[in-house]
C-alpha cells in the first residue's frame, strides 16, 4: 500500500492512510493501491478520501470502472476543479470503451465455455472445438452455421438485434472470426502466438464463486484459435455504440 497525504474526517479524525477492510465471506481482500502509516481507522465510506481506487474481495471486481477509475477521462466531473459534463465523446472515451470491450471479453469467452450448454449465457451453440474449415482449407459446413447462429444469438443477447442467419451484419462478424482464426493459426504454426491463453483471459475458478474449478474443466490453452476468435467478435459487439450508449 503506497503513501498519500493525510486527510481530516467530518468527525476532525486525521488519517495518514491505514484503513481496516474485514471479509464478508472469509475470503482475501486484494487492494490495488492505497496509503499506510497509520494510527486509526475510517470507514469504507472514507476509501476515496484515502486515495484507494478499488475495493474488491474477488480477482474479477465488483465496482464500476466507468465510475471509478475512468470517471474523469470517461466525461465525467468532481465538482471541484471539472463541474461540466462533457455531452460529445472523444477519441480518449472511445479508446477507454474499446479497451474495456476488450478486457471484458478476455474475461469472459473462456469462462464461459467452461459450462455446460444449457447453462451458457454467450456460446450455446458452440464448442471450442468448431472450427470453419479443416487444415487443408475445405470448408466445414456443420460448423460454419453453428458458428453463425452463435453470432446471431450474440446480436440478441448483447445488443438486442434480431437478424437473419444470411444478413449483412451476421456475415461481417463471422468474416471477423474467420479471419481472426486465420491469422492466429498462421501465428501459432510460426511460433510467434502462444498456445496459452493470456493470465487474465484463462477460465480456473468459477466466475460467481472464485472457488478453483475441477481441472478437467479449466480452460487455460487455445491451441486452435478459437476462443481468441470468439473474444474478437464479442469485443466487436461491445464497443458498439449501441451497447455503450443508449
Amino acid at each position: 500500500i503506497e503513501d498519500a497525504s493525510s486527510v481530516v474526517f467530518s468527525s476532525s479524525t486525521v488519517v495518514t492512510g491505514f484503513i481496516k477492510l474485514e471479509s464478508t465471506d472469509g475470503t482475501n481482500i486484494s487492494i490495488d493501491w492505497g496509503n499506510k502509516d497509520a494510527s486509526t481507522t475510517g470507514s469504507t465510506t472514507d476509501l476515496g478520501l484515502l486515495g484507494f481506487q478499488k475495493n474488491i474481495e474477488d480477482p474479477a471486481g465488483t465496482n464500476n470502472q466507468l465510475l471509478v477509475d475512468y470517471r474523469m477521462l470517461y466525461g465525467g466531473i468532481d465538482s471541484n476543479g471539472v463541474t461540466k459534463r462533457l455531452k460529445t465523446p472523444n477519441g480518449l472515451m472511445a479508446n477507454i470503451g474499446l479497451r474495456m470491450a476488450n478486457e471484458v471479453a478476455c474475461w469472459v469467452t473462456a469462462k464461459d465455455f467452461t459450462l455446460d450448454k444449457a447453462q451458457r449465457r454467450l456460446f450455446p451453440f458452440v464448442e471450442r472445438s468448431f472450427e470453419p474449415e479443416t487444415s487443408d482449407g475445405f470448408a466445414i459446413p456443420g460448423a460454419q452455421t453453428k458458428i453463425r447462429e452463435n453470432i446471431r444469438y450474440l446480436f440478441r443477447r448483447v445488443l438486442d438485434e434480431e437478424h437473419r442467419l444470411d444478413s449483412a451484419e451476421v456475415e461481417r462478424a463471422y468474416a471477423l472470426f474467420h479471419d481472426t482464426w486465420m491469422e492466429g493459426k498462421a501465428l501459432l504454426a510460426a511460433d510467434e502466438a502462444p498456445q496459452a491463453l493470456h493470465y487474465y483471459c484463462r477460465a480456473e475458478r468459477d466466475h460467481f464463486t472464485w472457488d478453483a474449478l475441477p481441472a478437467e474443466r479449466r480452460i487455460t490453452y487455445d491451441r486452435n484459435y478459437v476462443v481468441r476468435a470468439w473474444m474478437s467478435v464479442l469485443t466487436y459487439m461491445l464497443a458498439d455504440y449501441r451497447f455503450l450508449y443508449e
